[in-house]
């Protein structure tokens, strides 16, 4: 079963990015904003910018406004049609205290 952690960030990539990227069995799935920094990359994660957002999912993207929370949808859509089986949510502002 493919297990996918899905986040937002409007941060550059922090600690938090690369522990969460680094568990064994997991896929790490982050969504941009619009004030997420352009250069924004990180090894072992999946980056979904704006711009990718809007070419995968246009309706939807066009949809959810910027700064919300809502954005992480477009997140869980990505996972799913990746195959996706079992999804965790989280953000890059907090360290769940889970690890798998």
């Amino acid at each position: 079963m493919e297990k996918v952690i899905v986040l937002t960030t409007i941060n550059p990539p922090k600690g938090e990015i690369q522990k969460l990227s680094s568990y064994k069995g997991w896929r790490l799935v982050c969504v941009g904003d619009n004030i997420t920094p352009k250069d924004w990359k990180a090894d072992a994660v999946e980056y979904l910018s704006p711009e990718l957002q809007s070419k995968l999912f246009p309706k939807f993207s066009e949809k959810f406004p910027w700064r919300m929370y809502a954005r992480k949808n477009l997140g869980y859509l990505y996972a799913i049609k990746q195959g996706a089986g079992l999804i965790y949510e989280t953000d890059d502002d907090m360290m769940p205290l889970w690890e798998p």
